[in-house]
């Protein structure tokens, strides 16, 4: 899977959910999905996502994702995912910036 983050190596902070990034806004979508963390099946959309205004300047991140690494869900798009991250789970330790 793939996800778009702001520092190499990645480190906790990249990879907060929509509700921690901010905690007062009203999403249109259900609580359970803006507490999880997005991400992609494909490396393309998630490099054509960094065209975007509010993705500049982000890095792609490959994580590894095994049993015992959370939840996962296909939403929105085909190629999108909310993740819910097991506390045990070392994400950090299963991510790496890909070099662009």
């Amino acid at each position: 899977m793939y996800r778009l983050v702001r520092t190499d190596p990645p480190n906790e902070m990249d990879f907060r959910s929509q509700r921690a990034e901010k905690p007062n806004q009203h999403f249109t979508v259900p609580e359970c999905i803006a507490r999880g963390i997005s991400v992609f099946s494909d490396q393309n959309i998630a490099r054509d996502l960094l065209r975007l205004r509010s993705q500049r300047g982000k890095l792609i991140c490959k994580l590894t994702l095994e049993n015992g690494a959370g939840f996962i869900l296909k939403t929105g798009r085909p190629t999108h995912f909310t993740w819910w991250p097991f506390a045990e789970f070392d994400v950090v330790g299963n991510s790496q910036v890909l070099i662009p």
